[in-house]
Formats: structure tokens, sequence, C-alpha cells
């Protein structure tokens, strides 16, 4: 068995034993496959083979989420997903997204990298693109990087 397959078959046990309705877990299934399909159009090593319904691989490809934007997703879907909490509000995942998680350090210090480079697009990227306005003076330049 490869990581990848138990890591999949790991997700579908802490999914079970949380006790998700059926429902829930076609939420959670549906929006698992969805996010991996989007991480395929970046890498084409990541999705070998796809069977699903071909409406979830249509959205994918049509909508062609960002690495950051799918990096957001996975933390924002485990984040809401925890057992015996209530739903967190759009405001409080980004709080918490921005202000707890490795993946905003990485986000913050990409965005430091490419502000110093020479190429436009690059500053660009920096500028604008990476981090959501409502979070880029959030910290300023002295972001906890460790």
């Amino acid at each position: 068995m490869n990581c990848r397959s138990l890591s999949i078959t790991l997700a579908a046990l802490a999914i079970s034993a949380c006790g998700p309705s059926p429902d829930d877990l076609n939420d959670y299934a549906q929006e698992y496959l969805y996010l991996e399909l989007s991480m395929g159009l970046h890498d084409g090593g990541h999705v070998d083979a796809y069977f699903g319904p071909e409406e979830l691989q249509t959205a994918a490809e049509t909508t062609a989420l960002s690495l950051d934007q799918i990096l957001k997703a996975f933390y924002y879907e485990a984040a809401a997903a925890q057992p015996g909490s209530a739903s967190p509000t759009a405001e409080e995942l980004d709080d918490w997204f921005w202000g707890e998680t490795a993946a905003a350090k990485v986000l913050f210090a990409v965005k430091d990298r490419c502000l110093k480079k020479d190429d436009k697009m690059m500053q660009l990227l920096g500028k604008i693109l990476l981090i959501p306005m409502s979070q880029s003076n959030r910290f300023g330049p002295n972001f906890p990087t460790n």
C-alpha cells in the first residue's frame, strides 16, 4: 500500500469514526474529490485514474483553483469538520488560517520573496494575489515564520 492509498484510507476511517450522516459523508467525499481533481490540474501524476461523476471533473477544470486556494480549502474543510464544535464563520476561519497555520506562514514568506524580486509579475503576485487584502496588513513585516 503506497502513502497516498494509506492517507485516503485513514481519511475515510477518521470521517467514519466521527459519525457523520451519510449525507455529510457524501458532501465530504465530493469536496475531497473536487479538490483532488483540482490538484491534478497542477500535477499530472496526482490523479492517475478517475471514474467518478463527470460533473465533478468538469467543475474542477472550469474553476481551475490555484494551489493556494486548494491548500486553504483543505485547511478550511479540516477545521469545519472537527467533531463536537459549531461550524466556524468565514471570518473565524480566515482569522484562524491567517493567524495560526503553517500554511499562512509559508504564503507570507512567499509574498515577501516575491516583493523582493526584480520581475514585475512576481512583485504583483506578492503584492495582491497571494494574501487577501483583509489579511495582508494584519501582521506587517514581522509576521512569525517559525
